[in-house]
């Protein structure tokens, strides 16, 4: 998924680790810090993928947060993503 999307391999691996919660997952701005570093072309080219049709850059981009966001709290991966290494 870090890899996919631009996103820091060590920040995400340091989040999943902390196994975090509703609650906890954007403490210290954690969750925030790695949305940061995710690449917007990379998010509409999936969300373009995945769903058939191209999508605004900002829905794109929420989708993809909230997919990242699954990944952290639950492990999950969308089956377009899931035969790549979840961390990298």
């Amino acid at each position: 998924m870090a890899v996919a999307f631009g996103l820091s391999e060590l920040k995400l691996t340091d989040l999943v680790n902390s196994a975090p919660d509703e609650f906890s997952y954007n403490a210290f701005g954690r969750f925030d810090s790695i949305i940061a570093d995710l690449d917007a072309d990379a998010a509409m080219s999936y969300t373009s993928h995945a769903e058939g049709k191209p999508a605004p850059r900002y829905k794109a981009v929420m989708r993809v947060k909230n997919l990242i966001r699954e990944f952290v709290l639950h492990g999950t991966l969308p089956a377009a993503l899931s035969d790549r290494d979840t961390t990298g």
